[in-house]
């Protein structure tokens, strides 16, 4: 090979190794092996953590914000639904009492005694006509139970909504007992059965309570028939009216707690 074309070949190389090149190594080499910042990496590691679970915490919040502003909206909503309830347990508790009373009346025309019912000792005999017991008998009242405001808590999960679990096992056990009493087996039945049996004994004789005529004392006392019906209507509406009494107890109760748990 030629002495110039040996020069050109090695003349690369010579540049590849030049002091200049081999200094730049040596800077790369000594930079590769500098320590770890690993206080650096420790405190931008923490600060992302510190982050995170403030993001997750800043949600949690708001969460639980949200759920207690749903839970008083729907709580302010069972107030309204336990208030009417109140109305209506306490209208028919003295609704069945004035049932007793007509009973009473009607029984006492033919020289029958009757124990004398608490609730209707305050009224006055004298203003209840024949005709109006009569009326009064074939109409006995439903214990109902304002359920919209309990289903809609219900539907959204009541461990979910309401977080004091005293007072969510008090409202669950008030809608069950509520329940249980106006079923058509409890009061709600024992009425109904009692004013078809009324009302069918009274047509029997030709007479209808809804017409306000009283029945003809001779007809009372020769049908032992409608005497035992009435008696049998008597003591249903003593029951129904200490069993909306008993709620009417317990819906106050459950009010104030309500109310407290509001405040």
């Amino acid at each position: 090979m030629p002495r110039e074309r040996l020069v050109v070949a090695v003349r690369p190389l010579r540049s590849f190794f030049s002091e200049e090149r081999l200094s730049a190594l040596q800077q790369e080499g000594t930079s590769l092996a500098r320590p770890v910042p690993w206080p650096r990496i420790f405190a931008e590691g923490l600060a992302i953590i510190v982050s995170i679970l403030l993001a997750f915490g800043i949600q949690a919040w708001w969460e639980d914000r949200q759920q207690r502003q749903e839970e008083r909206i729907l709580l302010a909503g069972l107030l309204v639904d336990l208030r009417d309830d109140s109305t209506d347990y306490a209208m028919a508790a003295a609704e069945q009492h004035r049932r007793v009373l007509a009973a009473d009346l009607l029984l006492s025309l033919v020289g029958e005694a009757t124990v004398i019912d608490e609730g209707a000792a305050e009224a006055d005999p004298d203003e209840m006509s024949p005709g109006a017991a009569l009326n009064q008998l074939g109409r006995g009242p439903r214990l109902e139970t304002v359920r919209v405001s309990y289903d809609q808590i219900t539907s959204a999960g009541i461990s979910r909504v309401i977080k004091d679990p005293e007072l969510r096992q008090r409202i669950a056990r008030y809608y069950a007992r509520a329940a249980d009493i106006t079923e058509p087996m409890g009061v709600n039945g024992q009425t109904q059965a009692a004013n078809e049996a009324f009302e069918s004994e009274l047509r029997r004789l030709g007479f209808t309570s809804s017409d306000g005529d009283g029945i003809p004392v001779g007809i009372l006392a020769s049908n032992p028939t409608l005497r035992a019906v009435i008696r049998s209507s008597r003591s249903t509406s003593q029951f129904a009216a200490g069993m909306a009494k008993q709620l009417h107890d317990v819906v106050v109760g459950l009010l104030r707690e309500v109310e407290a748990y509001l405040a």
